[in-house]
């Protein structure tokens, strides 16, 4: 398993550039950890009339959201 933190470095060792974005809005970059996380990036997607993220957990493996 890979985070995001450690491909910045996988990349810098293999000398590709690598650059920061400052994203304007926190809520388009926020990470989903627990299920609460889950819920809130739901409603945020709902609210924005974007696509329905999908739960990939024991609990709801294959379930959206919503369901």
């Amino acid at each position: 398993e890979y985070y995001l933190t450690d491909i910045v470095e996988m990349a810098r060792r293999r000398g590709l550039a690598v650059r920061s974005y400052v994203a304007a809005n926190s809520e388009e970059v926020m990470g989903i950890n627990t299920p609460a996380e889950l819920a809130r990036a739901c409603r945020l997607m709902e609210a924005g009339g974007g696509a329905t993220p999908v739960a990939r957990s024991p609990e709801g493996a294959g379930k959206a959201c919503t369901e």
